[in-house]
């Protein structure tokens, strides 16, 4: 039986590209996992680039997306999700600043209150308050937002 050749660095950039989108940093990271040398890992990166493979703008905007729509994260969780994944300071604000609408997270924080309400056992509506502040700061949303909403929302819920 023959052996498979090893992939290239190239080809194996490839196949995990082929995957998910990955941001430079975290490609990096892999490729260097994985046993790569500088040097090959330099010039895959720069030759995924020139080909368009490899954009930390576009992962950073997919993955924001990805973050606020389908996980209904806040922009502060969001901001420090993407600089794990290794992204400068500007492509980060730039992704927030496509995806942000406040009226929209208005509208995720309200439904995390429904659904977390829901699965409270907290009669002291004081305590109930507290729980969903710190479920939703830990959720990524801003302070100031919480609160507004939480007062917007919770005399309904109250009466429960």
């Amino acid at each position: 039986m023959k052996k498979k050749a090893a992939d290239s660095p190239f080809d194996w950039a490839g196949k995990i590209l082929s995957r998910r989108e990955h941001s430079e940093a975290e490609l990096r990271r892999k490729m260097k996992t994985k046993g790569f040398i500088t040097e090959d890992i330099e010039k895959t990166c720069s030759r995924l680039k020139e080909l368009g493979w490899l954009d930390d703008a576009r992962f950073a905007t997919i993955f924001t997306r990805d973050l606020v729509e389908v996980r209904h994260l806040g922009p502060f969780a969001v901001r420090t999700k993407l600089r794990e994944k290794g992204l400068e300071d500007d492509i980060v604000e730039r992704a927030l600043s496509e995806v942000s609408n406040p009226e929209a997270e208005r509208r995720r924080l309200r439904q995390w209150i429904e659904r977390r309400s829901r699965s409270l056992n907290e009669s002291d509506p004081r305590k109930r308050r507290d729980k969903l502040f710190r479920f939703l700061a830990q959720k990524g949303f801003e302070m100031d937002m919480i609160r507004n909403v939480l007062e917007e929302t919770m005399d309904g819920f109250d009466d429960e």
